[in-house]
């Protein structure tokens, strides 16, 4: 049997001063001066850090809550378990940067870059983040529940096989990515739950979808060649609450 391949990939739309990092062994208290004392655990609350050069610094599980990181360089940053609650990330470079099992309740991401970042099963409930840049990011297990992604790209960002929370949206868009290397596709049909939603004919082939209902749902796409021949992608679950 003749072989092609299509993937499912959900693009959201939600209701879408440098300093020097101090040495590990300095003390971890509540330091602000210049320079922070940028070092895992430490007690960084409300602390201006804007502007700040701070590529592959390593703070996890340090407390930033209410911190001022508008237009710091976060690059390859590793912010695991960190406590981010209400930080102001506007403009901010976070390319690559690790915020895996961070808390990032209502924190703001307004104009903010974190293509190829990792905020996996981060709460990100509440953030803010219209035109933001989250390109080929892993979000995997975020708490998107309430977040605004406003005209936000998402492209290429990983939502497969894990939930995202949200029951404010106007929609979500389902995009296929599917080729047919000696041939080509004719039509990409997207179901949800087995129902069939849309049947688009051609690229990029996608569907705004409305969620219609709470619970979860399990979303796939279907190609089909010039051939006849067909294949599935594998199964996307979401949950919408």
């Amino acid at each position: 049997m003749k072989k092609f391949y299509t993937a499912l990939l959900i693009v959201i739309t939600l209701l879408t001063l440098t300093g020097t990092v101090a040495s590990a062994d300095g003390p971890v208290g509540a330091d602000c001066t210049d320079p922070p004392n940028l070092v895992p655990f430490a007690d960084l609350v409300n602390c201006d850090l804007s502007g700040m050069d701070m590529q592959g610094v390593n703070i996890w599980s340090a407390d930033l809550s209410g911190a001022n990181l508008s237009d710091a360089n976060l690059s390859g940053a590793n912010l695991s378990g960190a406590l981010l609650e209400g930080v102001d990330f506007t403009g901010a470079n976070a390319t690559g940067a690790i915020f895996d099992n961070a808390d990032m309740f209502t924190t703001i991401l307004t104009g903010a870059t974190f293509d190829n970042a990792s905020p996996r099963d981060t709460n990100m409930e509440g953030a803010y983040a219209p035109g933001g840049s989250f390109i080929d990011a892993d979000l995997r297990g975020a708490d998107l529940y309430t977040a605004d992604f406003r005209n936000a790209d998402v492209s290429g960002a990983n939502f497969s096989g894990n939930y995202f929370n949200s029951f404010d949206l106007p929609g979500a868009w389902i995009r296929a990515d599917a080729g047919d290397p000696d041939g080509s596709v004719t039509k990409v049909e997207f179901y949800a739950d087995g129902v069939l939603l849309n049947t688009d004919t051609s690229a990029p082939y996608n569907y705004y979808w409305y969620p219609t209902s709470r619970g979860t749902q399990t979303l796939t796409a279907k190609a089909y060649d010039d051939g006849g021949a067909e294949t599935t992608s594998d199964p996307v679950t979401v949950r919408v609450r």
